[in-house]
Formats: structure tokens, C-alpha cells, sequence
């Protein structure tokens, strides 16, 4: 079960389904949009006594409480028998334990706080150097708005927290923004955080009233057609680009503000059918740790294999700016969910959702904000 849906995801999720098929298995798979559809889906099935062979949640907490009740797989043995400590990154392997113990494999790393852009409506707008930050977006976007044009294609409620945090990783820096959610402090810098309110109300100003509406995708679809110049969201929003036959800095562009890399991703955890590991459940484990079908599968979603011993010139500039950000601790940090409870998460995403579609004060939004993370 997973809710890689749209055309370029489904072209992705393809590979491992050669891999396993390859392998002997028969795929079969139940695709359902929306990452927290999906997995609620997932959960009410493994919870009911009818889970499936595997499934798909974020690199994040959600899967804690399945490992509490007992409910997955520990896949310790084949981390060690695959050396997943060695090619698998800390950080990512890290939040796929419980108590020491390995329950979920990350299959691909994510960029989440991209922002990426149309070459074409940029240039016709006469902005001849795409911004490399948050001041330089607002000025570019101003430049758009007033040529009639869409400066920010929103997709939907579930990614506009997506774009608060990546204004918020560029005005508190990576120390800063990294202490904020690891220890919850929202005293480490209470005037960026204020900041980031004050120019997350500006986009209101800054993209069309069927943003609440729209998919991920749509918004994306706009960049292609030409209707928007600017959308900020993961690096999944390639696949759009790659299923249309553009070229990540040709046709568009790809911008971390100031080289930095919030990293999400995907893992695959294995429900428990019985006293052992089903072969079917070991297939499927083996299709989603090989490297092969991991570099296959982000090619065409956009990502970042989750394992490391892949060659980085077999991906575009829009990977490899991210491999660089995630290869330093200067310049990479998690993304909130990768640290903080799940339903403190959602409040926040909530929140931010409130505050973007109303005329909620920028004082006003750091102060629940701050309050619920806290």
C-alpha cells in the first residue's frame, strides 16, 4: 500500500515492482493519493487483522505506535546480512529504529523545501537571475505579480507547511532551526520565527485563491504550463517535470535557499502475518534494499536513493545539489516529523493551513505556533 499516484510517481514505483516480480513475486498493490490516506488505510488494516504484505509511511514517527502494539517486523537481521549501517545513512536509519532494533527500510531521501521555478516565465518577466533566498523570492515574485502572472502555484493544505519551512530554514539558519524542533525550543530565535510569519503572510498576496483545492501536482502542472512562475515542495514534483520531457535546468529550475537541505523521505515497513517474515514479505525487502531498483525508482521520482553506494553523475542538478547539502551537517537538517510527535506535527501543518487561508496576524501565528510546539 503506498500513495505514489500521480504519473510520475507511478512510473517510479514501477522499478520495484520489476524488482520483485523479477524475483518471483506477483505485484499487486493498492495506490491511494494523499500520503495520510494512505497510510491511515494501512493502519486500519493491520489493526483489523488484515495487513498488508507492505507499506509505505514517511520517513518520520508515524510507525512508532505499530512497534509499540507489536505489530511489524523487525528487520534487524537483514540490515546486518546488507550492511544497512554502511550504506544507509545515519540519520535516516535512526528514525527507522525503536529501542535499538530496525523496523522500517528507507527506500529513497527527499529535498522537501525546494523551490522550483519556471525558466521561461522567469525570463519573460525579465528576472534574468533566478533568487537564491527568501528576500530574493519576494522581490522576484512582486516582479511576476505584476506582469499578471500566478508568483507561487500552492498545492493543496497538506503542503503549505512545506513552504513555511523552508522560509524558516533560511531565516534561522541550519543551528537554529535544527534546535528548534530537536529540543522544541522556540526561544532559540524568537525574531526569525516572527520573521518567517511575516513573510509566509506575504504569499498570500503571492498565488490564487484555488490553492486549498489543488493537488501537489496541479500546482506543478502550472510551472509546466507556463500559468505560474514559482512552487515550493519536495523533490517529488520532478517526476511531474520528467514524465512532461523537461530537463531540470534547461526547461526549469531547482533552487535550496542558501544551499541548505531539509530531508524527508519514504520508508517501507513489513506488518506481521504470522510467527515469521512471509517469503512474499522477503522478496518484497530484497526489491526495495537493492540498489539497482532504489537508483531506477529516483531517477523518475526525483529523490535520492536512501542507500549511499550509488554514483551521484547518474542524477541532474537538482539531486546532486541536495546530495551536496545532505552530505554536511552545516547544511542539512530533518524534517519536523522526522522528530517530533506525529500529532504535534499535525497541529502545526493545521495551523499553518488556518493561518495561510485567513488574515490571522504574523504575531498571532508565531505565538501558536511556539505554543504548540513547545
Amino acid at each position: 500500500m503506498h500513495s505514489w499516484t500521480s504519473e510520475g510517481e507511478a512510473a517510479a514505483i514501477a522499478k520495484f515492482a520489476d524488482a520483485f516480480n523479477a524475483a518471483g513475486g506477483k505485484w499487486i498493490d493498492i495506490a491511494t493519493a494523499g500520503g495520510n490516506n494512505s497510510r491511515s488505510a494501512a493502519v486500519a488494516r493491520i489493526i483489523a487483522g488484515s495487513p498488508p504484505d507492505a507499506a509505505q509511511f514517511n520517513t518520520s514517527t508515524q510507525f512508532y505506535d505499530l512497534v509499540s502494539s507489536g505489530k511489524l517486523n523487525s528487520l534487524q537481521s537483514y540490515a546486518a546480512k546488507g550492511n544497512w549501517e554502511k550504506v544507509i545513512p545515519e540519520a535516516l536509519l535512526n528514525v527507522a529504529k525503536r529501542d535499538g532494533e530496525i523496523y522500517a527500510l528507507p527506500v529513497n531521501m527527499s529535498g522537501v523545501n525546494f523551490v522550483f521555478y519556471s525558466n521561461k516565465v522567469l525570463a519573460d518577466a525579465g528576472i534574468s537571475r533566478p533568487p537564491v533566498d527568501w528576500d530574493g523570492m519576494l522581490a522576484a515574485m512582486e516582479t511576476l505579480k505584476g506582469k499578471g502572472l500566478v508568483p507561487l502555484a500552492v498545492g493543496g493544505d497538506g503542503y503549505i507547511g512545506l513552504v513555511f519551512y523552508s522560509i524558516l530554514a533560511d531565516y534561522l539558519g541550519t543551528e537554529h532551526y535544527n534546535r528548534l524542533f530537536t529540543k522544541r525550543d522556540p526561544t532559540v530565535d524568537e525574531a526569525g520565527i516572527l520573521k518567517t510569519f511575516q513573510t509566509f503572510a506575504k504569499l498570500r498576496d503571492y498565488t490564487d485563491s484555488n490553492w486549498s483545492g489543488r493537488s501537489w501536482n496541479q500546482a506543478t502542472q502550472m510551472l509546466i504550463n507556463g500559468q505560474a512562475g514559482f512552487q515550493v515542495v519536495g523533490d517529488w514534483a520532478k517526476a511531474e517535470f520528467i514524465s512532461n520531457k523537461l530537463t531540470a535546468g534547461k526547461e526549469y529550475g531547482c533552487m535550496l535557499p542558501k544551499g541548505t537541505v531539509i530531508m524527508g523521505g519514504d520508508v517501507i515497513i513489513f506488518p506481521k502475518k504470522g510467527d515469521a517474515i512471509s517469503p512474499a514479505q522477503d522478496k518484497l525487502i530484497q526489491a526495495f534494499a537493492d540498489v539497482k531498483a532504489q537508483t531506477e525508482f529516483s531517477l523518475l521520482k526525483g529523490s535520492i536513493p536512501a542507500r549511499t553506494d550509488v554514483n551521484p553523475a547518474d542524477f541532474d542538478v537538482c539531486s546532486q545539489a541536495a546530495l551536496k547539502a545532505a552530505s554536511s551537517p552545516e547544511t542539512r537538517s530533518p524534517r519536523p516529523r522526522m522528530v517530533i510527535p506525529s500529532d504535534v506535527e499535525g497541529e502545526i501543518e493545521d495551523m499553518l493551513v488556518e493561518f495561510f487561508g485567513s488574515t490571522m496576524s504574523p504575531e498571532e501565528g508565531a505565538e501558536q505556533f511556539s505554543d504548540l510546539l513547545q
